[in-house]
């Protein structure tokens, strides 16, 4: 589907269109799995397959109507979006269930690479704690937590978040700097008993 012709769709399925809907999800599908894949790469222990997040993402975030979605890319950054909100949802359904127990995540350290490393396991609290903190600094400073969900999360480069940010490639990456060091600072005083 041409971009022009996709974001005429998206218009469309904003003003109720159940057939654009279609076309819009089915156009974008492979991005989004795409996206569910790399960010339950994160967060392997959620128990999620990729087409069960969209599915669900879709299910409970896109198709309501409540997003004033512009085009392609952003339709994809909304989708991320709710796609993170879908897992921190079952993470604290999880706490609530049961304490303890571990989950994969990306640690905020690097070791000389242009992508975050893997850390072993994280606890579902950590887990939240991480989220939370990443609301904070989105209420703080956007952009920052922009650059920290797409390089953290969905592991695109320096030079992709520049162009989907329209913003140097310097800058983004001062505010993944920033964005580290902010929600390290932030993670280690919302978390009793730090790890050394």
């Amino acid at each position: 589907m041409p971009l022009n012709s996709l974001t005429a769709r998206i218009r469309e399925m904003l003003h109720g269109d159940k057939v654009s809907e279609e076309a819009v999800f089915a156009e974008l599908y492979g991005s989004l799995r795409s996206a569910a894949r790399h960010l339950l790469r994160r967060e392997a222990a959620s128990g999620w397959t990729p087409t069960e997040l969209v599915n669900e993402t879709y299910a409970r975030q896109l198709s309501r109507g409540k997003y004033a979605i512009t085009d392609r890319h952003h339709f994809i950054r909304v989708a991320q979006r709710a796609m993170r909100h879908v897992l921190i949802d079952a993470a604290r359904s999880r706490q609530t269930a049961k304490r303890g127990g571990g989950a994969a995540l990306a640690s905020l350290d690097e070791s000389g690479h242009d992508a975050p490393v893997l850390a072993d396991s994280i606890d579902p609290e950590e887990i939240l704690s991480l989220h939370n903190a990443l609301d904070a600094l989105a209420r703080m400073d956007q952009r920052a937590a922009d650059v920290f969900e797409l390089r953290h999360f969905f592991g695109y480069s320096t030079e992709e978040v520049a162009e989907i940010l329209e913003v140097s490639p310097e800058r983004v990456r001062d505010d993944w700097e920033f964005s580290r060091t902010w929600l390290r600072d932030r993670i280690q005083t919302d978390i009793p008993g730090d790890r050394p």
